[in-house]
C-alpha cells in the first residue's frame, strides 16, 4: 500500500465515527481524502526527515551540524556522525557543579579531547593525557584553548599527549638526516607530526 493509500485510509478512519459520510472507495468524499492524503505525503517526508534532524541521538546531517553550529560555534563535518553525537551529548551534559574528575572528563570529551585526568593537589595541578582528539591534531593550540576553558581556572595543568619511545624512532629506520628533514618543532613533534 502507497503511503497515499495509508493516508487516506487513517483519514477515513478518523471521520468513521461521525457516521456523516460515505466512506467506501470510489465516493466523491473518498476521492476527496484521497487528495488530501497526496498532499500530505508530499510533506510527510520532510516532516519525518525534520523530526530525526532535531534530535541529536537521531540526527544525521543538517540536524548536527545545527546543534554543532550552536554548541561550538562551528561544525565537524569530517568527523563520523557517532563521534558527533557523543561529543554534542557530553557538552550538553555539562552541570554548573560538576567539578569531579569524571564531568571534567566528560566536559572535555564534548569538546573533542579524550583524557584521563589525574590530580596532583601537593602541586596545586592537574594532569591530562589525553588519548585520541577528535579535531586536527595539529592545532595544539586550539586543543589548549579547548582545555583551558573547562579545567579550574586555579589550578595549572601538563598536556600529556603520549610518547614516542626509541623503539618507535627504530621502527621507522629513519637516519638522523631524514629526521632532520622532517623539520619538525616540539608542538608538531608532540601532536603527532613524527
Amino acid at each position: 500500500m502507497t503511503d497515499v493509500g495509508r493516508i487516506t485510509k487513517q483519514l477515513a478512519a478518523l471521520l468513521r465515527p461521525l457516521g456523516v459520510y460515505r466512506l467506501e472507495p470510489g465516493t466523491l468524499v473518498w476521492c476527496e481524502l484521497n487528495s488530501y492524503a497526496a498532499g500530505i505525503a508530499l510533506v510527510a517526508g520532510a516532516l519525518e526527515e525534520t523530526e530525526r534532524e532535531l534530535c541529536i541521538k537521531t540526527a544525521q546531517s543538517y540536524g548536527l551540524e545545527m546543534w554543532e553550529a550552536a554548541v561550538f560555534g562551528s561544525a565537524f563535518p569530517d568527523l563520523p556522525a557517532e563521534n558527533r553525537r557523543r561529543m554534542l551529548m557530553a557538552a550538553l551534559s555539562v552541570q554548573p557543579d560538576g567539578w569531579s574528575l569524571g564531568a571534567l572528563e566528560r566536559a572535555l570529551e564534548g569538546v573533542g579531547i579524550t583524557a584521563s585526568i589525574r590530580e596532583h593537589p601537593a602541586d596545586e595541578r592537574l594532569s591530562v593525557a589525553v588519548e585520541s582528539y577528535h579535531g586536527r591534531a595539529a592545532d595544539y593550540s586550539a586543543m589548549l584553548e579547548k582545555l583551558q576553558r573547562f579545567l579550574p581556572a586555579h589550578l595549572e595543568f601538563s598536556l600529556e599527549m603520549g610518547e614516542f619511545s626509541w623503539e618507535d624512532f627504530d621502527e621507522r629506520e629513519y637516519s638522523w638526516d631524514q629526521w632532520d628533514q622532517l623539520d619538525l618543532d616540539w608542538e608538531r613533534w608532540e601532536t603527532g607530526g613524527h
